[in-house]
């Protein structure tokens, strides 16, 4: 896949650059060696092309085509131990920061620039970031060793382990190979650099049961071959593993930073966490071409195209933020009535719903805001998508999209169906939890389950009309003569029944593990939902807002007076609104139908 300009005019380049670099405003320059404003003012001399290249960097920054601020430092005033403290740098677009800030300190790592770009991977404000060296010698040509110190710095040492017994196999291969080639030994733990051997823990999770056939091992596994001596594949590459982590044990930092990932190709690199993305430059290249060379780090990282929706967004609303706030807040009779609503709150759970019900609202009308703006550059990019190669647009999916299609309509599905739980109190959707490990859905209509909206005979103990939810193991058999469906074949069968609108997708407790129940004990024979009604204590206000609640069944023995059980539950999981109605209207149906006297053929009797 290339960045060449496509038929439509468009190339995935100028959207990145529109979503990432456009949004640039400021830039912080930290650079041991460059001049700043405290140096000159202290008389610090400073050497022409450092002087040179400076002027360049403000040169790039102020070009009416971007105006970017630029603040220059030193990098000499982080303290000593470094606290993880970076100051004022977060609050820049773009960081441009030299490698090695200790001064005098060109020949080994630079621990000061590395707690820099850890402290930024762990904010929350996304930074962007080129490391703009001279390198270990001085020309800038040597990256990938400062690529290496950065990826090891960002990450704990691999769990490796070689045991006793793999250990003595390893050996006694040694013993024998090096009869023929004494230095057989090297040549294995060189046959794959420290950059591979990291790439392979970093694809396979550290997991090396999972690499031993990757293709990064295919140069040791030939000279093991060559050798002409019997060996075992796993515990060699075990032993290689170890032997590397081993050499690199040094770098590793002393926590995994999430979302950790890398490439290096073709000239181009990139390192990125959840948080920040950094790209690794040598000084031979000039200044005035950082912005090409991050963006071109950016296309190789190719992002999702909703990442650059979301991009977009952040600098949409950044952009015209302070006009679209404007615009809403001028709507004084919507405004009046939602500030009312917050302050009529009676306690902190309640006034927790009503803040986030007020700003639900305030999110909608931002989005309605920044419509046609991202409509049209949503556009803009599904237009590109729509008119690539066959080859770049497969290329492009395989990265985008996950082959899955199971496990993806059941994210879908449950995105659809269910949202995270919200409230204070009891309402209609809210997925419950008993203490007797049964699942149920609240089925009163939520005018009904506000608290003190309505005086009730049972006091603080509101009637509620629950409806059971049932496991598919059984409601998605077909007949009685069919054994319980598990596992996978559980998620076929519910997959193919989604659309018949008896299932419901959850997570439950906002977990990662998706859920999936019916609404009716049995589905192929149309069966209708089984709902019962209970009393929910305290008018459905959960308890100390973790979501607890009591409950009060009525129950009778034979031939005595009815009591109540009283039954804990948590509320687990929400439906969206709609899915709730949906079941609600089903409820409804099945509770309000009426028996009429009309006689079928089946019923009549032969005289």
């Amino acid at each position: 896949m290339n960045n060449q300009l496509m038929s439509n005019g468009l190339t995935f380049g100028a959207l990145i650059n529109e979503a990432f670099i456009k949004p640039i405003r400021s830039v912080t320059v930290i650079d041991d060696e460059y001049p700043t404003i405290s140096g000159l003012l202290n008389k610090n001399e400073y050497t022409k092309i450092n002087e040179d290249r400076l002027k360049d960097v403000i040169s790039f920054c102020q070009d009416p085509s971007r105006n970017w601020l630029v603040d220059i430092d030193d990098g000499q005033s982080f303290p000593e131990p470094f606290d993880g403290d970076v100051g004022s740098y977060t609050n820049s677009d773009l960081l441009i920061l030299d490698y090695h800030l200790e001064k005098g300190n060109d020949g080994d790592r630079s621990l000061k620039a590395l707690n820099v770009i850890k402290s930024l991977a762990k904010k929350t404000h996304f930074n962007l970031t080129v490391i703009h060296t001279s390198g270990y010698h001085g020309d800038g040509n040597d990256v990938e060793k400062i690529i290496i110190d950065v990826i090891t710095y960002l990450q704990k040492p691999a769990n490796i382990i070689l045991n006793n017994g793999a250990e003595k196999v390893v050996l006694q291969f040694l013993d024998d190979a090096s009869l023929e080639d004494d230095d057989i030994e090297r040549k294995l733990i060189n046959s794959i650099t420290d950059l591979e051997f990291l790439s392979v823990i970093n694809e396979f999770n550290g997991n090396l049961s999972a690499c031993f056939e990757s293709e990064k091992f295919d140069e040791f596994i030939r000279l093991c071959e060559e050798s002409n001596v019997k060996y075992s594949k796993k515990p060699m590459i075990q032993w290689l593993c170890n032997k590397k982590n081993i050499s690199l044990e040094a770098l590793y930092g002393n926590e995994d930073i999430n979302g950790l990932s890398w490439k290096v190709e073709n000239g181009v690199n990139w390192i990125k966490t959840d948080n920040l993305f950094v790209t690794i430059i040598g000084k031979s290249i000039r200044p005035t071409e950082i912005p090409s060379k991050l963006c071109d780090a950016l296309f190789d990282w190719c992002p999702h195209p909703h990442q650059l929706l979301l991009a977009k967004l952040r600098h949409e609303i950044d952009e015209n933020g302070f006009m679209i706030a404007n615009q809403i807040v001028n709507k004084r009779y919507l405004q009046s009535y939602w500030l009312k609503e917050i302050l009529d709150a009676d306690d902190e759970y309640a006034l927790e719903s009503k803040i986030w019900n007020v700003l639900s609202k305030h999110w909608e009308e931002i989005a309605v805001s920044t419509k046609d703006a991202m409509i049209d550059f949503s556009s803009r990019i599904s237009q590109y998508i729509k008119n690539l190669p066959e080859g770049d647009l497969s290329e492009f999916m395989s990265k985008w999209t996950v082959s899955d299609m199971k496990e993806v309509l059941q994210h879908v599905n449950k995105f659809n169906c269910s949202i995270p739980i919200a409230g204070y109190h009891l309402n209609t959707g809210h997925v419950l939890q008993l203490d007797d490990n049964s699942y149920w859905v609240c089925m009163t209509p939520a005018c009904d389950l506000e608290p003190g909206q309505k005086r009730s005979k049972t006091g603080k103990n509101m009637p509620v009309t629950l409806v059971r939810l049932f496991t598919l193991s059984e409601a998605a058999k077909k007949d009685d003569k069919e054994p319980a469906l598990l596992g996978e074949e559980q998620i076929v069968r519910a997959l193919s029944m989604a659309t018949r609108n008896d299932l419901i997708f959850i997570s439950l407790m906002d977990s990662e593990k998706i859920n999936i129940f019916s609404s009716v004990p049995r589905i192929y024979s149309s069966a209708n939902p089984v709902s019962d009604n209970f009393l929910v204590g305290n008018q459905g206000r959960f308890t100390n807002g973790d979501r607890t609640l009591v409950f009060f069944k009525p129950t009778a023995e034979e031939e005595q007076a009815p009591t109540f059980k009283e039954i804990k539950g948590k509320v687990v999981a929400q439906l969206r609104y709609e899915y709730a109605l949906h079941l609600l209207q089903v409820t409804g149906r099945t509770k309000s139908r009426i028996g009429l006297d009309f006689v079928s053929l089946n019923d009549t009797f032969t005289p």
